[in-house]
Order: structure tokens, then sequence, then C-alpha cells
């Protein structure tokens, strides 16, 4: 396949995933004139790096073009186009590379034990069951933290296992599917915080029975993630909450690839799910995912295509 046609196709591929794909596709058009049209599989590393290292280019523009680059020649290695990627090593981190914590099953598991045995809950400002029926609507929904935490009792319905999510500084709603074992959760949940919520408090309150706040739940996870001894992210950042956003993200990748699932299908749904404006920022997680699915990754798709 040559160069041409791989860039002629994977920019109408954008678009029919309804990304505005100027600067992309400008990047690929420049690296076309700087390879010359040549076999996709003939692009070698040392031209890549000579595109990227030319004259003028600051840190950022380096990085949005090696991104650009890196998602273009990782498409075509998973539809078998590509043995490897011939890209160059990274330049020190700008911006910091995507690098996710991602709960193991452990992980989870000592988090929920720790909330469940632990009966000095009286610095958490919020009961146990608030706090775990939280982490398991993050970990279960991807749900962003400020749409969590502004959810009304109205917002949930369980009886068809919908719930509406409402962006803060962001138009419309979403509406997702739940499933069985967040449904319970949420019912028992109701049954508990229902006679101790004040008038005009959202779904989860905390110990006075008002609505709960980001730094209520801040400080209640920091404590059981110390007793349940998560331990740094990158031996830097701590484990947060966001990271069970990104957790659910990986989590429903690796259960998709283990099912042989086809990506083009569900990467998409994923993103509606989560509420991505663009599909790029759902395809982040691939990086996440382990080496063991990469022979998968490179066999979806329609196959080779010349």
């Amino acid at each position: 396949m040559k160069l041409s046609y791989a860039i002629e196709r994977y920019v109408a591929r954008r678009h029919l995933d309804g990304v505005r794909f100027r600067n992309g596709e400008g990047v690929l058009a420049n690296l076309l004139r700087k390879t010359g049209d040549c076999s996709l599989d003939r692009v070698t590393g040392l031209q890549v790096l000579s595109y990227l290292q030319g004259p003028k280019t600051s840190s950022a523009v380096w990085w949005a073009k090696y991104r650009v680059l890196k998602r273009f020649f990782s498409y075509w290695m998973m539809r078998g186009e590509l043995d490897a990627l011939p890209m160059p090593g990274p330049r020190p981190a700008y911006p910091p590379p995507f690098k996710p914590l991602i709960y193991s099953n452990s992980d989870l598991q000592r988090l929920f034990e720790v909330i469940a045995s632990n009966r000095k809950t009286g610095s958490w400002r919020l009961e146990p069951i608030t706090l775990r029926t939280v982490l398991l609507f993050l970990y279960g929904t991807g749900a962003l933290i400020n749409e969590t935490l502004s959810l009304t009792e109205s917002d949930v319905d369980l009886q068809n296992d919908l719930v509406t999510l409402h962006r803060e500084g962001a138009p419309g709603k979403r509406i997702i599917p739940i499933g069985p074992s967040l449904h319970n959760s949420i019912s028992l949940y109701l049954a508990f915080s229902r006679d101790r919520r004040r008038p005009g408090a959202g779904l989860f309150i905390d110990k006075e029975g008002r609505s709960l706040t980001a730094l209520t739940l801040s400080y209640a996870f920091k404590r059981v993630r110390r007793i349940a001894a998560i331990h740094l992210k990158d031996g830097k950042h701590l484990a947060s909450l966001k990271d069970f956003r990104h957790t659910f993200a990986v989590h429903c990748l690796n259960r998709w690839l283990s099912e042989e699932k086809d990506l083009r299908q569900t990467l998409p749904t994923l993103a509606a799910y989560m509420g991505h404006v663009k599909l790029s920022w759902t395809e982040q997680y691939l990086s996440a995912t382990p080496e063991r699915f990469w022979k998968q990754l490179s066999r979806l798709g329609l196959g080779r295509s010349h």
C-alpha cells in the first residue's frame, strides 16, 4: 500500500468518525512530502525522526506531530499493514505521556474491604455505604466526579436501569444504562438514605443529609486508600478518584479484547458512554491494555487492504 493511499484512507476514516482533522491531515501531508510516496511499510523511524526534528519545531509542536503519526501508524499496524511502528523514541515527557493508574481487581477488593470493616468513620463525614456506592458508581459507569456528585434521585431510573448524567459547563445530558450489580448497590443505598436526605440535596449525601461535596468525598477516599495501601502512581502521583474512570475504560477494553470483539464497533460505543467528544480520547486507553492483546489488536478490522 502506498503511503499516499494509506493517508487518504485514514483521513477519510477520521472524518467518518466525526473528527475535525485539519491539523492532523497537514501533518500527514508534510510527512508524505518528506518521505516521498513510498510503500507504507518502507517508512523508517529515521525518516519520521527527520521530519519531527524540522527547523523551529517547539516541544509542543513536536509532541502534537508525534501523536498524530503514532496514531496513524498504529491504525495500520492494527490492520496488518505494518509489523512494527516506524516511530522514534519520544522526547522527554512534554506533555507527560498518558499513563493512567489502573486499579487491579485486588486493589478494588482491598478498598471495599476497608470500607466494610472500618468502623472509625467519624472523620469521614459520610457513611460507609455512601462511600461504597459512590466508588462503585464511578467504577461501574466511568462517570466524571462532577457528573456523579450532581446526580439527583430523579436522575436514577432503576425500573429501566438508566442514569441521566449532567456535565457541568456542557449543554445537554447523557443517559447511560447500568448493570444489575450497580442497580442493587444503588437500590440499597436509596433505601438507606431516603429518610436522611435534606430537601434539595443530591443523590449522594454526607452524614448531615446534605449534598456530598468533592472535598468530603476526596478526604474520605484518601483515608481509605492509605489504609488499603494502594501504591503510588508512576512513583510521583497518588491514586485518585479520577482513576476509577480510567479503570472502567481499560477494563472494558480488556474484556472486549479477551472476547475478540471488533474494536471498530465497540470503541465508538465506549466513547459515547463516557461522553467523549473525540474518539481519540477513547483510543488513548489502548496504550494501557496488556501487551498480550497486541496480536489480537493487529488482527482486528477487515484484513489487509492494498
